[in-house]
């Protein structure tokens, strides 16, 4: 029996229930190699499938599954199955090269697929870690005149970057001997009143560094929520506008600050 099915002209290898090699054709082994079991030829993708199916498979229906040849080549064959008793008999018909062309573009595009979504992931966490060093780097201090600073807030903040900005113009104001200084949120974004705390510890090193704070451009919502929260901003003077503030400088000094 062995030698008749060593001489079968196709592919086809036999195996008991535990899918171990019992006998192979030459076809097979020439194509596939000597194994002890199967599934070592099994491409990882349709182990699963051949594990589920093989025991089940009606004679004549075929399984769709693909097999990794001595050559290295992935070969998208049809399987067919005869049960004598506790052996079966698969015999492995390859399918056209045509599909085998498309199955391994597919594949291919598949796996480029794969990288071109890591690479957007990687681009994407990129980019976020570039808005953050930009927030992070934003309230510039703007000097308008000796002893007169302007901090422009902009862009959505959470109370991490609001400390960070905050560490490096304590810095900026010992600098420049800053004695003024105006905190513009005009150009800020979503801005949660729970942050504010952070400034108020803010202005109050600011004034023990005889810093005076003016505060403008804060929405009406915020100073709604300010008030809600009925946190202490006794020594901040605040304005609706930038404007604003700067005539109220230039009211007390008896000049316009130069911009």
């Amino acid at each position: 029996m062995a030698k008749r099915f060593r001489d079968f002209s196709l592919p086809a290898v036999v195996v008991n229930e535990a899918l171990e090699v019992q006998d192979a054709s030459e076809e097979f082994i020439a194509e596939y190699g000597w194994h002890r079991t199967f599934l070592t030829v099994v491409d990882p993708g349709s182990q699963s499938k051949v594990a589920k199916f093989l025991k089940t498979l009606k004679r004549g229906e075929p399984l769709e599954i693909s097999l990794h040849a001595k050559n290295g080549r992935l070969n998208f064959v049809d399987l067919f199955v005869t049960w004598n008793r506790e052996e079966c008999v698969c015999t492995i018909v390859q399918k056209s090269s045509q599909y085998s062309l498309v199955s391994s573009k597919l594949s291919a595009l598949q796996a480029e697929l794969t990288i071109r979504n890591e690479e957007l992931i990687e681009e994407k966490d990129r980019v976020a870690g570039l808005l953050t060093d930009m927030q992070n780097l934003s309230a510039p201090a703007i000097v308008l005149r000796e002893g007169i600073s302007l901090v422009p807030i902009f862009g959505a903040m959470d109370s991490d970057q609001m400390v960070s900005i905050f560490h490096r113009l304590l810095n900026h104001f010992i600098q420049e001997n800053t004695s003024i200084a105006i905190i513009d949120f005009t150009a800020s974004g979503e801005f949660d009143l729970i942050n504010w705390r952070g400034v108020d510890e803010f202005v109050k090193s600011a004034q023990i560094m005889g810093v005076q704070i003016l505060v403008s451009g804060l929405h009406p919502k915020q100073v709604k929520a300010l008030n809600e929260l009925e946190i202490q901003t006794t020594d901040v003077q605040f304005f609706a506008k930038l404007a604003s503030a700067l005539a109220a400088i230039e009211k007390e000094a008896g000049t316009k600050p130069r911009l």
